[in-house]
């Protein structure tokens, strides 16, 4: 025999789904500020633009700072698309946006592209990162770092122009690990060693042109959780 539902029960169903429902529109544009998509996603438009980055060995990344304490399900940036939709951008636990498959899109993204984000909220500072797209591991050939180098030059010259002249140089290889930094070194050609820049939980390398020529190998004492391109 089935129970009759109580009008205590069904309101509250009512209102979870209510609540279900409106949890992803976005906020009434009136009370938000757009921007230039190419400021806050600098590289992005480019990046989708040579075939959503297959071919090459890295991808940029954007970190709000200070990164939220857990993870949020909006981290109040909006993306316009084509359309005139807005996409919300979340943000997960280490604080790096989360952009929505409408974004991953050959030439989704133009120059006229915005992102809303709440004008009553100060905007947070967004760092850009380059993520080498590497599996975890505790060797690394100086030869496949280097080119990844390479390729960061010649991407950032496209994307720039003229400009790269004078914008810094995405050079430095940071190892990034869960916890301290064990050791680390290369070992280059030759056979001479040489210790890696430790701090904290990272550890790090420039890639000169006299280090790609030397090759060898990085050596580490575990697999890093990621590995990144900064420019210094």
């Amino acid at each position: 025999m089935t129970r009759p539902v109580s009008a205590a029960v069904l309101a509250c169903l009512l209102a979870l789904l209510a609540g279900l429902a409106s949890a992803g529109a976005p906020p009434d544009r009136a009370d938000m500020n757009a921007y230039p998509a190419d400021r806050i996603l600098p590289f992005w438009r480019q990046y989708t633009g040579e075939g959503s980055g297959a071919e090459l060995p890295f991808m940029p990344a954007y970190r709000i700072e200070p990164a939220p304490d857990g993870p949020t399900a909006s981290s109040g940036f909006w993306l316009e698309g084509q359309d005139g939709r807005l996409h919300p951008l979340g943000v997960d636990a280490e604080g790096y946006l989360q952009l929505p498959p409408e974004a991953r899109q050959a030439g989704e993204m133009t120059r006229q592209t915005r992102v809303w984000h709440a004008a009553g909220i100060a905007l947070p500072a967004i760092r850009l990162e380059i993520h080498l797209q590497l599996d975890p591991a505790e060797r690394y050939q100086v030869a496949d770092l280097a080119a990844a180098v390479a390729a960061m030059d010649r991407f950032q010259r496209r994307a720039m122009g003229l400009a790269a002249l004078m914008a810094p140089r995405f050079d430095v290889i940071v190892f990034r690990f869960d916890g301290a930094a064990p050791d680390g070194w290369i070992v280059t050609g030759d056979g001479r060693r040489r210790e890696l820049s430790a701090f904290h939980d990272t550890l790090s390398v420039r890639m000169t042109g006299r280090a790609a020529r030397s090759g060898g190998t990085v050596m580490l004492g575990s697999a890093p959780r990621r590995v990144v391109l900064e420019a210094r």
